[in-house]
């Protein structure tokens, strides 16, 4: 019976152990995750173009009376970049080439970039939803080529040194000033030239951007604009660039979306559709815009001073690479004398001494003129 009794338990010992739910935790964790970010891709996705749409309406109404051709064939109007990118292109009109509005959504198709959102302030948002309408303006006279060389910015005080960072026309403070205009305290206005930020803003306009200054990021009209993604501004020309936040900061957390109808929403729609109206007919202000001739001749003056101030730039930072140069040559030599025998050694040390002899022999001579 003792053998029996041992046969049984090393039977039973040598039975593999049965798993029970908790040898699945990882697994299932894994599983789950995975089932949550799909999910959340088509459901953050969805939510994108049903704004983006929204959105969209609010504006096709100017977009239609300002231009004959939104969209390649007018019928695929609202054209899906991304998840959360979409764009309009628009063309057939007068004073201008063509113009493009994006409309740039927080990825909420993305579940990693709204925990991030989440850890983030809620003043200090890592993601925005923008509708950014850019205008180019074209060679000919139809299309807007005798625009005026100036530049003219109106955005938030608080995004100023972004946006001198971003652009280069309006990177150097001495010649880009602020000027003082009838807009909100909130918002700065930055020209090379007094006379344009005042001709340039009447009433009307600065009425509009203060009634939304909420909701303003920047209007920017420039002879020098880059157009194109953030990242990717290579082409520069004249055109002018409305960005417009289609939710605004005053608002408090920011991860729980505006429903279409609301309140919020609402005055998001209105906002847009104002501030992007108020720049569709910016573009025949700035087409046909003529500065006065004292205006222009300060103008000349500075970019003469600026083109002045960028030859000593770059001079001083040639200067400067040149003798870097030649301090790791001299660097380079040494360590290469380093490694030579000490007879090698003493002779180029001759050399060397030599050489700088006939310098200071040569620098002490002094030229005689022959009368």
């Amino acid at each position: 019976s003792l053998c029996g009794c041992t046969a049984a338990a090393t039977a039973a010992a040598a039975r593999p152990k049965e798993k029970t739910v908790r040898d699945y935790v990882m697994e299932i964790g894994a599983a789950v995750l995975i089932v949550v970010y799909v999910f959340n891709y088509f459901r953050g996705r969805e939510k994108n173009r049903q704004l983006a749409e929204t959105w969209f309406q609010a504006c096709a109404g100017l977009l239609d009376t300002h231009f004959y051709l939104v969209g390649h064939d007018n019928a695929h109007r609202l054209t899906r970049e991304g998840a959360a990118q979409f764009k309009v292109y628009c063309s057939g009109r007068v004073n201008c080439e063509s113009a493009t509005l994006t409309i740039n959504l927080r990825p909420r198709h993305d579940l990693i970039s709204l925990i991030w959102e989440l850890i983030q302030s809620s003043y200090q948002p890592a993601f925005e939803d923008t509708a950014t309408l850019e205008v180019v303006m074209g060679p000919t006279p139809e299309t807007g080529g005798n625009m005026e060389g100036f530049s003219l910015a109106v955005m938030p005080k608080s995004d100023e040194a972004a946006a001198r960072a971003d652009c280069r026309d309006l990177e150097n403070r001495l010649a880009v000033r602020k000027w003082k205009t009838g807009l909100h305290e909130s918002l700065v206005c930055l020209s090379d030239e007094e006379e344009v930020a005042r001709e340039m803003l009447p009433e009307p306009v600065q009425a509009v951007m203060n009634l939304h200054r909420a909701y303003l990021k920047v209007l920017h009209v420039s002879d020098r604009l880059a157009v194109g993604p953030p990242l990717l501004r290579r082409q520069i020309c004249a055109g002018i660039r409305m960005v417009v936040k289609l939710r605004s900061r005053e608002r408090g957390p920011r991860l729980a979306s505006a429903a279409p109808g609301s309140g919020k929403m609402a005055e998001s729609l209105s906002a847009a559709e104002d501030l992007i109206g108020t720049t569709l007919r910016f573009i025949d202000r700035a087409a046909t815009y003529q500065m006065s001739s004292g205006a222009r001749e300060r103008r000349k003056k500075l970019l003469a001073q600026l083109a002045e101030y960028e030859f000593k730039k770059t001079r001083t930072q040639r200067e400067a690479d040149a003798q870097q140069r030649k301090l790791d040559k001299m660097r380079k030599e040494k360590e290469l004398v380093e490694t030579l025998p000490p007879e090698q050694q003493a002779k180029y040390e001759e050399k060397l001494l030599r050489k700088q002899m006939r310098n200071k022999t040569q620098g002490g001579i002094k030229s005689i003129k022959m009368k």
